[in-house]
């Protein structure tokens, strides 16, 4: 399950950052506090699915696409990871985090 979280964290703060949220803006649209949003987004936070649907409210995106493409996303990563030094593969990923925001 833990990865399951993780995923949907990813995808909450790839969402929140092309949105151009902070996290305390989308806690407040979410009703809800920023250290949950920022527990969600490291994904450490269970998420019940009445947090899940508020935050995809908030973000205007669907659940099942935002963990369809979060999950796609992980897949590419896992594929470079094979490929590239760990070195490497921080500078690819933290490239890709930064042309999602």
């Amino acid at each position: 399950m833990e990865n399951l979280y993780q995923a949907f964290g990813d995808g909450v703060r790839r969402h929140r950052r092309l949105k151009q949220l902070s996290q305390e803006q989308l806690a407040t649209k979410a009703s809800m506090g920023r250290a949950t949003v920022a527990s969600i987004e490291a994904g450490r936070q269970v998420v019940a699915l009445h947090q899940a649907l508020a935050i995809c409210a908030a973000l205007e995106v669907d659940l099942g696409k935002l963990m369809a493409q979060t999950q796609e996303l992980a897949s590419k990563r896992h594929d470079l990871a094979g490929l590239l030094e760990p070195h490497d593969l921080e500078i690819v990923l933290e490239i890709q985090d930064g042309l999602a925001t």
